[in-house]
């Protein structure tokens, strides 16, 4: 694929991405007030994995483990489901004598915002759940020559949320993150030319968190 076919692809993506987004905000919250009530969880956590082989090279280039922190909001839907978005922000980085000179650190910011379906299991105090989340990923380099990039992400996870009233509980989360990246897909081009040449199938990123629920 040539630069500029890439360019008008991850545009497309993009395009519909926010478009889903887009719709999913308008839509679904309304529905969602009409059946019951809203949480608002900021939560902070650590984040495990997660690497690019370059396949120009053939080096993987393996992120470091790194805290992460964000915010989940949920709608109730009916008496078991939840629907609502997530947000995960991590800033980790990766070191790759071969693409960067002397060894140099790349920073990296790498961001998640997700569409998320919740299934509650019954309880009163403690409910345990699973999770799945479809989205986009951000990630932003923080050195000359390497541009930031936006790809489709899917996460699947659970954990439990224990509620000491009906307003305040606690939500401990176990995700998996997977970030799509076609085979020989091109990632932080600038100036017509670009610095990773990705094989294999995605970045896969692995989180666990512990947050406050503040319910309303």
């Amino acid at each position: 694929m040539t630069q500029l076919e890439n360019s008008i692809s991850h545009s497309a993506q993009q395009v519909s991405l926010l478009l889903v987004a887009f719709l999913v905000l308008v839509l679904f919250p309304a529905s969602a007030l009409a059946r019951g009530g809203i949480e608002i969880t900021p939560y902070a956590g650590y984040r495990f994995g997660g690497e690019f082989e370059d396949g120009d090279s053939g080096e993987k280039l393996k992120l470091e483990d790194a805290p992460a922190w964000g915010l989940a909001v949920d709608f109730d839907y009916g008496k078991n489901g939840q629907i609502g978005f997530l947000y995960s922000h991590q800033s980790t980085k990766f070191r790759d004598e071969n693409i960067l000179p002397d060894n140099t650190q790349l920073d990296i910011d790498f961001d998640y915002l997700q569409f998320n379906s919740t299934y509650l299991f019954d309880g009163t105090h403690t409910r345990p759940y699973i999770a799945g989340g479809l989205g986009m990923a951000y990630l932003k380099p923080d050195y000359p020559g390497f541009n930031s990039t936006t790809r489709f992400s899917f996460s699947l996870g659970g954990g439990l949320k224990w509620y000491a009233n009906k307003n305040l509980g606690i939500r401990f989360d176990v995700r998996g993150f997977g970030t799509i990246l076609e085979s020989g897909t091109a990632v932080f081009c600038a100036n017509g030319a670009c610095n990773i040449h990705v094989t294999g199938g995605g970045v896969f990123q692995l989180e666990t968190s512990l947050g406050v629920i503040f319910r309303f």
